[in-house]
Order: structure tokens, then C-alpha cells, then sequence
């Protein structure tokens, strides 16, 4: 009711919450803003549902038919794109589309499609990045980290293919390989030292991840106590007591936790005393910040005492020179 109030001349459910309205004519920028932020204000209304009052909030996406044609299901989809971009944006906001996002989707299904196959066809490698003791620069342990060289696309960052794989679900396969990979590699060095694996939050949530680890390590033959798993944060967004359950299980093998990536979320010392994790890692953009940064250095420094009251293992992540690896001794960081 509120919607066709706005002057639309069709509104329909399309699904969900999902709701469509086409408006005849054109409008301005500027009329466009004053149209979809007076929409927003009337369904952020407050309304009464069973005696209780209720506020919701919405997203807008929206296209026209300069950009999009006219062909029924090109502007759905278009004004769909917009919708996705307006909700990735918190708060209640509307989106209009572009063929910048149009292009960025083709994009994205292209590299959907080639990361599916990426793995049978031997794009994906593994490189090691070295943990050393600061005191002494001797290895420590290494880090797994998964590489795609594609032959058209080159080399793609992982920053782009890994939020693509956990959202196509492909990094189950992927999470899988470079587990058993890792651990054979690393089995057949000439030399002991400890392995870090990350493990994604789509891998808790759909496999059993203590059975892969325990597959892994009975195929590769690598000892439980030099191995450890990476987690983030986000892994505890859901289902946190059934993950800490399975963290408890890993350290019954003998496999080492380390969070990574500790002080870029929101939550960390909420349930950092009560999680099996043995290591901590500093993200690296508080150490690529060092030694000029006063407030990088300072929660660092906080990162250091809380760890040592906890008894965990501190790892500075992204040292690139000498000053940085300089001032980390200092602080009492030792890898």
C-alpha cells in the first residue's frame, strides 16, 4: 500500500521481500534522489503488527530504459545488480544502474567458470611464505598459500578468486586440495618445520573439517604437532559453539589453532579467553604501519600484554624491513 501510494503504476511481488514497480517517464538525478529517498522514508515508517510496532528497513535498485532496453527481463536483472549494490551498503539506500556493473558481473561469471576448472587443469599452486624467529631469522614454520595462474587471465589475486570461491562453494575442493597437497609437500622436505593451512568459514559450515584434517594427515603422513589451522574471525558469526567444539577436536589430534588476521574485526576480545587457539596473528596492516605509526604501535603493543596474559603465541604478519622487525623485538614479538 505504501509503495503504490508513491505514484507507481505497477507494483508487484516478485519474491521474499523482494518487491518491483515500474514508473512511466524519465527522471532527473535530481528527482530520482527526492523520489527514492521519500519511498525509503515511507516504508521506514514505523508500523503496528499484532499490537507491536515494527520498523523495517529497504534497499533500492533502479535502471531506465536509456541503459538497460526494453526488453522485460534485461531490466529486471539490471535493476536487480543496482539492488545488490544498495544493500552492500548499510542503512537504507538506493543504487541506480550502471553498465560498469553490468560488465563487472560478466566478469565475475567468466571468472566463476574458469575457477570451477582451474584446479583439474593445474592452474592452482601452492607457495610458502617463511615464519621466522625474529631474534634469530631461523624458520620457524611456513604458511600454505594457494596461487591461480590462469592462462588468459594471468596471474589472479587471491583477494579476487578466494571470495569467489566461497561464495560459488568451489572453495571446499580447493580448501580440500591444498590441505592434502600442503601437508604431502611439506612431509617429504628434508627438513621439520611447522605448516599453517587456512581454513575457510564455507568449510565449517559444510564439511567436517577435523575429518578432513585428520584425511590429510593420514595420507601425508605429516605428524598432528606440526601442523597448524588457520581461522578468522568470521568463522564464529554462526553456529560459534559448534565450531569451537570442532576447534577443541583439532587440538585433541595435536593440531596447533592460529587466528589470523586478529584486530581488523569487531568482536575479538569478546571470546578470545574462551577459544582454543594457541597463536595470534597480527594483521599486516598494522605492521606495515610500523615503525612511524604511533597508534599501530600501540595496539600492537596491547595485543602483545593481552597475549602474554593468555599464554598464546604472538606472529607479526608483513614484516618488509628492518625497522619493522627492529621495533617487534622491541614490543616482545618473537616470530
Amino acid at each position: 500500500t505504501r509503495m503504490k501510494a508513491a505514484g507507481m503504476e505497477t507494483v508487484a511481488r516478485l519474491g521474499g521481500d523482494v518487491f518491483a514497480m515500474i514508473r512511466h517517464g524519465r527522471m532527473s538525478q535530481e528527482d530520482t534522489q527526492a523520489f527514492c529517498q521519500g519511498l525509503l522514508d515511507r516504508i521506514a515508517l514505523p508500523y503496528t503488527l499484532g499490537g507491536q510496532r515494527t520498523i523495517i528497513g529497504a534497499a533500492i535498485g533502479l535502471t531506465h530504459t536509456d541503459v538497460s532496453g526494453y526488453d522485460p527481463e534485461v531490466l529486471l536483472s539490471h535493476a536487480d545488480l543496482a539492488l545488490s549494490a544498495a544493500k552492500a551498503i548499510p542503512g537504507n539506500n538506493y543504487v541506480r544502474f550502471t553498465q560498469d556493473m553490468d560488465r563487472r558481473l560478466k566478469e565475475r561469471q567468466e571468472m566463476d567458470a574458469a575457477l570451477r576448472v582451474a584446479r583439474d587443469r593445474g592452474q592452482l599452486s601452492i607457495t610458502y611464505q617463511p615464519q621466522c624467529a625474529l631474534e634469530t631469522g631461523e624458520l620457524v614454520g611456513v604458511e600454505a598459500l594457494v596461487r591461480w595462474t590462469h592462462p588468459s587471465l594471468g596471474v589472479v589475486s587471491p583477494d579476487r578468486f578466494i571470495p569467489a570461491a566461497e561464495e560459488n562453494g568451489e572453495i571446499i575442493e580447493i580448501g580440500r586440495w591444498v590441505l592434502q597437497e600442503a601437508c604431502k609437500e611439506t612431509a617429504r622436505w628434508p627438513f621439520e618445520t611447522r605448516l599453517s593451512i587456512n581454513v575457510s568459514p564455507v568449510q565449517f559450515e559444510f564439511v567436517d573439517v577435523v575429518d578432513e584434517v585428520s584425511e590429510a594427515l593420514r595420507l601425508s603422513g605429516l605428524p598432528p604437532h606440526r601442523l597448524d589451522i588457520e581461522i578468522t574471525e568470521g568463522i564464529f558469526v554462526s553456529k560459534a559453539e559448534y565450531v569451537i567444539e570442532a576447534l577443541q577436536r583439532l587440538r585433541a589430534l595435536g593440531v596447533g589453532i592460529a587466528l589470523d588476521d586478529f584486530g581488523t574485526g569487531y568482536s575479538s576480545l569478546s571470546y578470545l579467553g574462551r577459544l582454543p587457539v594457541d597463536k595470534i596473528k597480527i594483521d599486516q596492516t598494522f605492521v606495515s604501519r610500523l615503525p612511524a605509526d604511533a597508534e599501530a604501535g600501540a595496539i600492537i603493543r596491547a595485543v602483545m600484554t593481552l597475549s602474554e596474559t593468555l599464554n598464546k603465541v604472538v606472529i607479526a604478519e608483513g614484516v618488509e624491513n628492518a625497522d619493522q622487525a627492529w621495533m617487534l623485538r622491541m614490543m616482545g614479538c618473537r616470530i
